[in-house]
């Protein structure tokens, strides 16, 4: 009647038996959701819940518990890893190259040099023939690499975007000159 933290802790306790000794992960989950509904940043119910989903490849189900996780992540390194699993999902497993190019920019705003995030959103990028999104990505890029000859291989790429897909031979002619 009203007290959430002892509701909270008695649907953790409950989900913990269902799950640990019962082996019912049906009633589990309900558990470990009336746990959220509770505390939404219950690290144990929400853990949890994502094995149960992953052992029954609950896909959709796991991507929203993660996102849920995403948003309520203070420390970007959590948020970045989170976005990661994310990734993986939408790229392996949902096949939704579309939303996996949208979480990899959401990690390269998080932390603009992280190579795994831009190597995966140029694959994604050239493979559905984005070249304004690729020339914009590796225009963001430059910044951020450490050698004279990294920047000048984006700009080289960047000049050749241009001038074969982007029909900007002006352009390709500023950024192979800058390389």
């Amino acid at each position: 009647a009203g007290d959430h933290s002892l509701a909270r802790d008695l649907a953790w306790e409950l989900g913990q038996l269902y799950d640990t000794y019962l082996h019912q992960p049906e009633d589990a989950e309900k558990a470990y959701v009336r746990v959220l509904e509770r505390d939404e940043s219950h690290e144990g119910a929400a853990r949890a819940l994502e094995e149960i989903y992953r052992s029954g490849e609950r896909f959709a189900e796991l991507r929203q518990l993660l996102e849920r996780r995403k948003d309520l992540a203070v420390e970007p390194s959590e948020r970045k890893e989170l976005l990661f699993q994310i990734c993986d999902l939408d790229e392996g497993v949902l096949e939704d190259e579309e939303a996996a190019a949208k979480d990899y920019a959401e990690i390269l705003e998080l932390d603009p040099s992280n190579t795994r995030a831009f190597k995966a959103l140029e694959r994604l990028h050239t493979g559905a023939e984005r070249w304004r999104d690729l020339d914009d990505l590796l225009g963001r890029a430059v910044p951020h690499v450490e050698s004279a000859a990294e920047r000048a291989q984006l700009r080289f790429r960047r000049g050749e975007l241009h001038a074969h897909r982007l029909d900007d031979a002006d352009g390709a002619c500023d950024l192979l000159e800058e390389a």
